[in-house]
């Protein structure tokens, strides 16, 4: 019982959870856990769960802005969240909690190439700056877990 209990996985932001790791976390609860090593429910069911959907999907943000062109004010310019606040189009604070918002997705969004990144690969690919890298890691880690130094095992804040 206890092996198929590590066997059930389920598709999370980065990687596969298990349903161990889903009770742990106090997503599911232990009958759930049962009716999933029983079989009375399939991975699909506790996947399609709102409360499970949210934590191993995330839910929807803002990715980015549309401003008007300066060259043609009927077009409008799509840019991130970060550029629009560079460029003087977003308050430095509203900006802030838009991007904390959109890292507590689990992922930043580059809404120019359509990708979702993680905070690292997301200042890697200077879609957010290193001045906020970790301001946004502490909101991604709310959401992906932090790693226990002593146990190495990842937790959540609840």
């Amino acid at each position: 019982m206890e092996e198929r209990k590590m066997k059930l996985k389920f598709k999370g932001f980065r990687k596969q959870v298990t349903a161990l790791e889903l009770l742990s976390s106090e997503i599911i609860d232990r009958k759930t856990l049962i009716e999933l090593t029983q079989g009375s429910k399939t991975v699909e069911d506790v996947t399609k769960m709102s409360a499970v959907k949210r934590y191993l999907e995330g839910t929807s943000c803002i990715a980015g802005v549309l401003i008007p062109s300066k060259n043609d004010p009927s077009r409008k310019e799509k840019m991130s969240i970060y550029q629009a606040i560079q460029k003087g189009h977003v308050r430095p604070g509203t900006g802030l909690v838009l991007l904390e918002a959109q890292a507590a997705t689990g992922f930043i969004i580059d809404p120019l190439k359509n990708m979702k990144l993680s905070v690292d690969e997301a200042v890697a690919a200077n879609v957010v700056g290193q001045e906020l890298h970790a301001k946004l890691l502490s909101a991604e880690r709310a959401v992906t877990g932090y790693k226990d130094p002593y146990t190495e095992q990842i937790g959540r804040a609840h």
